[in-house]
């Protein structure tokens, strides 16, 4: 995505953020912890077909306590974890402009790392195999002191490699 607004006096070449498959995880979890609560509330209609020697009623049993707790904490865990990502993704991004790339990330600890485009030495792309197929990658810019921490989950990673390249 390029962009004409200014970021300190710079033109923002390209802007790079967080794939949205970082939030399947929390998603699955979410599912997982419904399904179970799902049972939960449908064992009075369920118990019957399955074991027809048990009593009636949808919280006699003992056994049925586990799949209410494990449900609802797998719900509040997938609900932790996308707020978290949610966080993540809104506050991390990394920009490229004619002089240099910057990599900002944090809410309330804020990080911003600045790399001056003549010290960068390389720009690597690592993509797996369904990084590849969802175009998502972990990047890391090596520079002559040092370098970025690999950044992961990063969307279109080859694009953010092409507008840092191009400088």
């Amino acid at each position: 995505m390029t962009g004409v607004t200014d970021v300190n006096e710079d033109t923002v070449l390209y802007r790079a953020r967080l794939h949205r498959l970082l939030f399947l995880r929390p998603f699955l979890w979410i599912l997982l912890g419904l399904v179970l609560l799902a049972v939960v509330w449908g064992w009075p209609s369920l118990a019957p077909r399955f074991m027809p020697d048990a009593p009636p009623g949808p919280l006699t049993e003992p056994y049925i306590w586990l799949p209410l707790g494990l449900g609802g904490l797998l719900l509040v865990w997938g609900l932790f974890r996308l707020v978290t990502h949610l966080g993540r993704v809104g506050t991390t991004e990394m920009i490229v402009t004619p002089r240099k790339v910057v990599f900002r990330s944090g809410f309330f600890s804020r990080q911003t790392i600045e790399m001056v485009n003549s010290k960068i030495e390389t720009v690597q792309v690592d993509q797996s195999f369904l990084g590849r197929i969802f175009d998502y990658g972990t990047i890391v810019i090596t520079g002559t002191g040092g370098s970025l921490e690999p950044i992961a989950m990063i969307a279109h990673p080859r694009r953010l490699q092409q507008a840092i390249r191009a400088e």
